[in-house]
């Protein structure tokens, strides 16, 4: 007798750089109905360094397994969590190369009950200019520019995308 097969869906946390990367995951988490929750500084306004992700874990709730799991509803099976992942968007333009090399590899996470289930993503050096190399911009907005400039530019991206799936 065939087992019938049940479907399975990752849930996941966020952490994000700052306002561009905010706009980003949550265009992507809205527009795919995903269940993503997104953790930022002041909605984004306020951004979160590589060199400065130690200490945003170790406050609530990334500090304590117990509160993320209530706050984030996520399973858990024989104290591992289930069908999670933690991505953590980071700009590499303000670390040094150490620090960088210990965030890719995870390192920088050692003893950290959360190191298992953190993908790092990174945008070198900025998401800005990877999205001009990519010639997706046509210019690296200046801080004045790039939030209004952005938010247009991923809600009608993003729109043509799905629309075209």
């Amino acid at each position: 007798m065939k087992k019938k097969k049940q479907l399975s869906y990752t849930r996941a946390v966020v952490i994000v750089h700052g306002k561009s990367e905010k706009i980003i995951v949550d265009s992507v988490k809205s527009n795919l109905h995903l269940s993503i929750n997104v953790h930022s500084r002041d909605s984004g306004d306020s951004s979160i360094q590589i060199n400065c992700l130690t200490d945003e874990l170790k406050h609530h709730p990334f500090n304590n397994k117990r509160d993320f799991v209530s706050k984030y509803q996520i399973d858990e099976h024989k104290g591992l969590l289930v069908n999670f992942k933690l991505f953590i968007i980071m700009d590499t333009d303000d670390c040094n190369d150490i620090t960088f090399s210990s965030y890719k590899d995870k390192s920088l996470f050692d003893g950290h009950w959360l190191k298992d289930y953190i993908v790092p993503i990174y945008n070198s050096p900025s998401l800005e200019y990877v999205l001009y190399k990519a010639k997706i911009i046509d210019k690296i907005f200046n801080n004045n520019e790039i939030i209004r400039n952005f938010s247009i530019f991923v809600k009608s991206h993003l729109n043509h995308q799905i629309s075209n799936t």
